[in-house]
């Protein structure tokens, strides 16, 4: 929802187009408040006129500012994000291996079956 700062700005800028104070005025209250997109769409519906470009660009260039300003680097954890997973499926692995160790370790240390000899 977009502030009645900035509403109440683009009216006094449609009263007077030509007056630059009241262009300042619209622009400080949409970096307040956020409303890039909202001033550059009330500056696009004028059209070709040499004012609205001039302002257009000076909006667009103070959104992109203010996104750069904003940006997040991404925590450490987040840059390798299967961190965890290689660690389980690696713990697996040696599980399997330590399992497959012991199996055959007590597989090749059974004595062999004693038989009887047969009767006859």
């Amino acid at each position: 929802m977009i502030d009645f700062k900035v509403r109440g700005a683009w009216d006094r800028v449609t009263e007077a187009w030509t007056d630059k104070d009241r262009h300042d005025e619209l622009f400080k209250a949409a970096v307040a408040d956020n409303a890039f997109a909202w001033a550059c769409a009330r500056y696009r519906e004028r059209g070709d006129d040499p004012i609205a470009k001039e302002q257009l660009a000076r909006l667009s260039k103070a959104a992109v500012a203010a996104m750069m300003v904003t940006q997040t680097t991404r925590p450490a954890k987040d840059r390798a994000p299967y961190r965890s997973l290689i660690i389980v499926l690696a713990c697996l692995l040696l599980a399997m291996l330590v399992a497959l160790f012991v199996t055959k370790s007590i597989h090749d240390n059974t004595p062999p079956p004693t038989t009887k000899p047969e009767r006859r």
